[in-house]
């Protein structure tokens, strides 16, 4: 009898053992806790541009640093009106028409290649705004208290003025008479 065992343990074993691999199929482990999966993919190729390295730029009076975005998608630095900016134009004042509150600074920046001179109207006397006179732009004290830069101002150059009396004020280009805007201070 135990003669009859043997094979039959033998036969036994190997089913089992052809059982695990029958199929093509290869046995499964499971990891251990100290051993980790990782799954790894191919990368995906992309066309990206290649950007320049990013300048901060230091921008003049009246302006603030911003960021626009260029035709391939790279970041570029720029220098954007600030919040109450009049670029002055070979077209006139932009914007034309500027609301703001009493007591805020106005900040007038040339952008042309020609010089321009704001100032309050009626032209030439520039007396609209209170206390603005064009005889006052001789005075080195009074000439900073009027609406009046008192001078073209040349490319890229600033003059600002903080007003503080209430009301719908127009101004104009002294050396282009016909150049006009309004600031409206509430």
């Amino acid at each position: 009898m135990k003669k009859a065992i043997l094979p039959i343990l033998l036969i036994a074993a190997l089913v089992l053992v052809s059982g695990c691999t029958q199929g093509g199929q290869k046995p499964t482990t499971t990891p251990s806790p100290t051993q980790t999966a990782t799954t790894t993919t191919s990368p995906t190729p992309t066309t990206t541009a290649t950007c320049p390295p990013r300048i901060l730029l230091k921008c003049d009076t009246g302006y603030l640093p911003g960021v626009e975005t260029d035709k391939n998608g790279c970041e570029i630095d720029t220098c954007q009106p600030g919040k109450n900016t009049v670029e002055v134009t070979s077209s006139g004042f932009s914007p034309s028409n500027l609301k703001i509150l009493s007591g805020e600074k106005v900040v007038f920046v040339n952008v042309d290649t020609s010089p321009h001179w704001p100032a309050s109207v009626v032209h030439p006397t520039h007396k609209v705004y209170p206390g603005s006179d064009i005889s006052k732009c001789s005075d080195p004290v009074e000439k900073t208290k009027i609406f009046d830069a008192c001078k073209g101002l040349e490319k890229q150059e600033s003059w600002s003025f903080i007003l503080d009396e209430k009301g719908t004020w127009k101004y104009h280009d002294h050396l282009n008479p016909g150049s006009t805007g309004t600031v409206v201070v509430e």
